[in-house]
């Protein structure tokens, strides 16, 4: 019996050289191919959208405003992050002066200053950045 074994050993692992070749010793040729247009030069007759200098208080960042004021004259100062001057008015609207001195509006944490934060009246924070408001004038 150990005869048939060898004979099946043999014939077997010269079916795996055979069929278990290298890759690397058959190349293959790949072909590519591009294709170039050219196309012909022509003149330009559009002109360029005029551009202004005006800008939307509401819609510039305190950076190329220099903050915003809300409704009550109050500056609104921009510290940091994402925070748009419109949201920050919207925020600081709802803030009541004569309410708990922390308020939760939305994402945001607003904490009322003191005199010696003055004149800083409250300070927002939460995950979109931060902003003061402040006495105007």
């Amino acid at each position: 019996m150990s005869r048939p074994i060898a004979l099946l050993a043999l014939v077997l692992s010269a079916l795996a050289i055979g069929c278990g070749g290298d890759d690397e010793s058959d190349p293959e040729t790949v072909l590519q191919t591009t294709t170039v247009t050219e196309s012909t030069p022509t003149t330009d007759t559009t002109t360029a959208p005029e551009t202004t200098t005006e800008t939307d208080p509401e819609l510039t960042t305190p950076e190329e405003s220099g903050g915003c004021t809300d409704a009550s004259g109050n500056a609104i100062e921009i510290i940091g992050g994402d925070v748009d001057c419109a949201a920050a008015k919207d925020t600081a609207a709802q803030y009541d002066t004569q309410g708990d001195r922390v308020q939760e509006i939305g994402e945001w944490i607003c904490e009322g200053g003191n005199a010696q934060t003055r004149p800083v009246i409250f300070t927002c924070s939460g995950p979109g950045g931060e902003f003061t408001v402040s006495e105007g004038g």
